[in-house]
């Protein structure tokens, strides 16, 4: 009630670095873990035109008026 402009999520984690540090690092490390696994199952972006414009020059695209 002290701040009611403070996310819950926020609130969470303040009481949890006060109450116990030891579960606070483990669910850090869960989230860590988790964006880790997300972010390899992603492609690469690509960085070079010609890698960006091979792609999309193999796609055929139709319109109304062909």
């Amino acid at each position: 009630m002290e701040d009611l402009c403070e996310r819950p999520r926020e609130l969470i984690h303040q009481e949890l670095q006060r109450q116990d540090l030891d579960t606070y690092k483990d669910i850090r490390n869960i989230g860590r873990n988790m964006h880790k696994a997300r972010s390899s199952q992603l492609l690469p972006l690509l960085t070079e035109n010609e890698e960006t414009h091979e792609p999309l020059s193999a796609v055929q695209v139709l319109t109304n008026s062909k």
